[in-house]
């Protein structure tokens, strides 16, 4: 089963945020420039928050967690993988019983240039086809960021191989929402439950959090 638990940066009292944060969170929050940058910076570990407490009701706050040396971030104590990503005005946090890649992007005007450089010829095809471009392209950007979040290769490693290739190496799920305005994406490795060819990832649901600032 996968969560992906969403927190609207916009929401978030700056004021009132410093005991919710881990350490390593606050000291990176003071160090940005702008406040909407500090939101969403914070909304993110909101989202962590919320997705740990989903899976472990009892576990301590704020959540112990730290960065692998591929950059993925890990939970240091609990038993299930995360993955974390915001864009626009919008946090996720994806939380899983296997290794998870997750992604949300806020969705604009598609670069055609930006899809020629990193898309692989399928994808491109299937842009360039496309009667819902924005959709298209991000739907595609989702998965491949997902992927690379996955397996903590980051751009430069693969991201414009192929992700509608169904070679079954990688299963994806990606969903709009906010009405089509942010796209999210999730990836997992190749797995099948049995002879039916079934994805586990079927099983994914999408929390939007409204967080408390009254609440101690």
């Amino acid at each position: 089963m996968t969560d992906v638990f969403i927190v609207n940066a916009e929401a978030v009292e700056l004021d009132n945020i410093w005991d919710r944060l881990s350490e390593a969170r606050a000291e990176k929050i003071k160090r940005l420039k702008s406040d909407g940058q500090k939101r969403l910076s914070a909304a993110a570990e909101l989202a962590l928050a919320a997705a740990v407490k989903s899976r472990f009701p009892g576990a301590a706050a704020p959540v112990n967690y730290y960065y692998d040396k591929n950059g993925k971030p890990r939970l240091a104590e609990l038993d299930a993988y995360i993955s974390i990503s915001h864009s626009g005005s919008f946090a996720a946090c994806a939380v899983s019983d296997a290794e998870i890649g997750a992604d949300i992007q806020e969705v604009k005007r598609v670069d055609m240039r930006l899809a020629e450089r990193f898309f692989a010829p399928d994808e491109y095809a299937l842009l360039k086809n496309s009667e819902n471009k924005s959709r298209t392209f991000f739907e595609l950007w989702v998965r491949k960021e997902a992927r690379v979040k996955l397996t903590g290769e980051g751009i430069g490693g693969g991201f414009s191989r192929s992700d509608i290739s169904g070679d079954g190496v990688f299963e994806y799920f990606s969903q709009s929402i906010k009405n089509g305005k942010y796209m999210i994406g999730i990836c997992r490795y190749g797995e099948k439950n049995g002879e039916t060819g079934k994805s586990k990832l079927n099983r994914i649901k999408i929390h939007e959090i409204d967080i408390d600032f009254s609440a101690k």
